[in-house]
């Protein structure tokens, strides 16, 4: 899983039970910490953080796949995104609680090194993040219409072009100002050099 090209080539979430995601966010915790590695292609990456509420540690609250915008509103909170910019493999409980200001996770947590059982914890370095919610401009949010497990917490994202109206570029503009029935043609289906425009339905995100 960790050299699947898809990496690469899609956009991805990670599900964070409450309360971590919202520390993630905020700035307050600046390693999360997995028992796997991230896949390399998603260093410097944005991901997508999905909120699910407090459950029993280290068990997923989702199903492997969600279809529809409202059954995925339902399900996460979409709260914000960040990058990861570095991989800490902690081989010794030593090291791992010398970051526990960094990760948050406290001896006593279900998530701390346990003696005779861990043999690494994986520390994924906070790079960028964006709260959705301190945005006081309009946040770009991606809407879903569709999400699919496919490393553990990771999930790929599909995003649903009838929700996103958005216009993405000056271009855009400009062209609202010639002909629309001309703009119309040249929007759908594929130009003369053959490249894909927006004429298909769903794109990944």
């Amino acid at each position: 899983p960790l050299t699947w090209e898809g990496w690469s080539h899609h956009k991805f979430g990670l599900e964070m039970q409450r309360p971590w995601g919202g520390l993630l966010i905020s700035g307050d915790k600046t390693i999360e910490t997995r028992a796997y590695n991230l896949p390399p292609a998603l260093l410097g990456k944005r991901i997508e953080i999905f909120e699910t509420k407090q459950g029993k540690p280290g068990v997923s609250s989702m199903g492997n796949s969600i279809l529809g915008g409202e059954n995925i509103r339902q399900a996460i909170k979409q709260i914000g995104w960040c990058t990861f910019e570095s991989v800490i493999p902690y081989t010794d409980k030593r090291s791992f609680e010398e970051d526990a200001t960094k990760h948050k996770v406290l001896s006593s947590s279900d998530y701390s090194w346990k003696d005779g059982e861990t043999k690494v914890i994986y520390g994924w370095v906070v790079g960028k993040t964006m709260s959705y919610s301190a945005r006081t401009d309009k946040p770009d949010v991606p809407k879903l219409s569709s999400i699919a497990r496919r490393m553990r917490s990771l999930y790929e994202l599909t995003l649903d072009d009838d929700e996103n109206k958005i216009v993405k570029s000056t271009d855009d503009t400009m062209m609202g100002s010639s002909s629309p029935g001309r703009n119309r043609g040249k929007r759908k289906g594929r130009d003369r050099k053959g490249s894909q425009t927006n004429g298909q339905k769903k794109k990944r995100y």
